[in-house]
């Protein structure tokens, strides 16, 4: 059983310090990499959509109109950007992720993108969960690269990883601050209408995208292996399993 996720998988870059801190190297980055290829090599069996954003596509605080501000890969675009910042003959900088295979994948793709088309060396970091949470917490990452999941209010996905007050914070480690932004995801939480707060998140997400903050590659799947004598089982974006409930009543056939 398969259906799209609540999750986005992305590289963030630090806002605030090194090369990154400047919006035309973010560009740069986000361009000297092509996403389908990087989606085809880590995700070799489908298991996950191509992403643009930092919200999923299930969230109701969704705006497709948005995905064309991307910047989309260039290559050559990248170049002149890069030197336009100051780099013409790259740099170095670190990426820091948590030692999985996907992790790993991408990491290794991301590496070979940004040597390939902008000189930039990327040394590869790896560390159990509880370690590279602490780095990307701190701030001091160049760049840190994990995944997000949870509910469809884009509370969960932009508060944490986009609003001031989460800086420090596992989702908002690289300091991205803004107070156009900051105000939209206020304003969403004083309002009880959902149309109204779905119009602030989108608003905000509008200046996010500007922004360049990181590269959002993917949306994983919810993947589960389920007997044929098992009925009534309804898979979920959020990926919780639901036995019983006033809807949903699972039982085995023999």
């Amino acid at each position: 059983m398969e259906m799209p996720g609540l999750h986005v998988a992305y590289i963030y870059f630090n806002q605030v310090n090194g090369p990154t801190a400047d919006i035309k190297v973010r560009e740069a980055i986000i361009k000297a990499v092509n996403i389908k290829e990087l989606m085809a090599g880590v995700y070799q069996y489908q298991e996950a959509q191509p992403a643009s954003l930092p919200l999923p596509p299930g969230s109701w605080g969704y705006d497709s109109s948005l995905e064309s501000e991307v910047p989309a890969y260039d290559p050559e675009g990248a170049k002149k950007l890069l030197a336009e910042a100051g780099y013409p003959d790259g740099f170095d900088m670190n990426i820091y992720i948590s030692n999985t295979e996907a992790r790993i994948k991408m990491a290794t793709l991301f590496q070979a993108y940004l040597k390939e088309n902008l000189n930039i060396n990327v040394n590869i970091n790896t560390s159990e969960w509880g370690t590279f949470s602490e780095i990307a917490a701190s701030g001091k990452a160049d760049v840190f690269a994990m995944s997000w999941t949870w509910y469809p209010d884009p509370y969960f996905f932009l508060n944490k990883i986009f609003h001031t007050s989460s800086i420090g914070s596992l989702g908002n480690g690289q300091g991205f601050s803004n107070k156009e932004v900051d105000q939209y995801l206020n304003d969403a939480l004083l309002s009880t209408d959902q149309k109204k707060r779905a119009e602030a998140y989108k608003k905000a997400l509008a200046v996010i995208v500007k922004q360049n903050p990181g590269i959002f590659y993917a949306n994983e799947n919810v993947n589960w292996g389920v007997s044929p004598k098992v009925q009534g089982l309804k898979l979920r974006a959020d990926g919780k399993v639901k036995i019983c409930t006033p809807d949903i009543n699972v039982w085995l056939s023999r």
